[in-house]
């Protein structure tokens, strides 16, 4: 665990869970939102501080606080050119054969 202190380092909701639709590739209602927002795909973690100053904007202005993480399963995120259904079902796919080298039994 990078920092175990939830004071220092939040869970962040890439989609926000109070996300305007029509700021997002793929989300078009809030049906969609909800959806979306709570897969583990679609969470990073963050200092608390960035994800204060990120809120729960677009995407567009999200991608370079999560780029320039030290956290590289975070940064990649930032890297993406787009951040929908797609991209969050790929990442949570991807994240899903990590846990399994991770924590094999």
């Amino acid at each position: 665990m990078p920092n175990p202190d939830e004071a220092a380092l939040n869970l962040e909701h890439v989609l926000a869970q109070n996300a305007e639709p029509s700021d997002w590739t793929g989300i078009t209602t809030a049906d969609d939102v909800a959806t979306w927002a709570y897969r583990v795909g679609n969470m990073v973690l963050l200092t608390k501080t960035e994800n204060d100053d990120i809120g729960n904007g677009a995407f567009e202005t999200k991608k370079s606080v999560l780029k320039a993480s030290q956290l590289a399963l975070t940064s990649e995120v930032g890297r993406r050119g787009d951040w929908g259904p797609k991209q969050i079902d790929e990442r949570q796919r991807k994240l899903a054969k990590l846990a399994v080298k991770t924590w094999s039994r």
